[in-house]
């Protein structure tokens, strides 16, 4: 019938990642995440991050990923310390450990803050204070970098179908009279929620 059908490919779905993520499974995480393309903003929202063995879901996730091109490189940027419901400064962080030493473990899960210091190279039992600002700098903008998008049987739902620019107002085809179109058959995509 003439009609430009996209290709159809997975939105709203779980990112993989290129860290090994394996030993952060199970963590549910309200933070803000933000999305870059070479040092470039392209995205943030707050919400939950839930980490899988190989990358990362929840709402926020599947929201991001709407905006990733597989054809380019992109980095999520995890930031814990600002949320829905927080936003915790750098001076409230260092006044923290004032009061405790093990401050960390009340306010990341456990096997977050051994992932982080790890890679910082710092002993979570033996924090200095003139380590805090490279604690708060990384835990602030823990960063991923994204392999790919799962595949369209994890997607909620997936874009593709009849091109938007051969359907009228009414979801007439402008190709064909008498001719509707509803639904994923659209390429027409939006976040989770509705």
């Amino acid at each position: 019938h003439g009609y430009k059908f996209n290709p159809q490919t997975p939105v709203l779905t779980p990112i993989k990642v290129k860290e090994n993520v394996h030993r952060l499974f199970g963590i549910r995480l309200e933070c803000q995440v933000t999305l870059r393309e070479n040092n470039k903003f392209v995205y943030q929202e707050k919400g939950e991050v839930q980490f899988r063995k190989d990358g990362l879901s929840g709402i926020v996730i599947l929201n991001i990923s709407r905006f990733i091109d597989e054809n380019k490189k992109y980095v999520l940027e995890i930031n814990p310390f600002i949320g829905k419901t927080h936003n915790l400064s750098k001076e409230q962080f260092k006044e923290l450990y004032r009061y405790n030493k093990n401050f960390l473990l009340s306010i990341l899960p456990t096997s977050l803050v051994e992932y982080g210091l790890s890679r910082l190279g710092i002993n979570k039992d033996d924090i200095k204070e003139n380590q805090l600002d490279i604690i708060y700098d990384y835990f602030s903008t823990i960063t991923f970098n994204v392999s790919k998008l799962f595949p369209l049987e994890y997607a909620t739902v997936s874009r593709g179908g009849i091109d938007v620019n051969q359907i009228k107002d009414t979801f007439e085809s402008k190709i064909e009279d008498n001719v509707y179109f509803l639904g994923e058959i659209i390429d027409v995509d939006g976040p989770c929620g509705g």
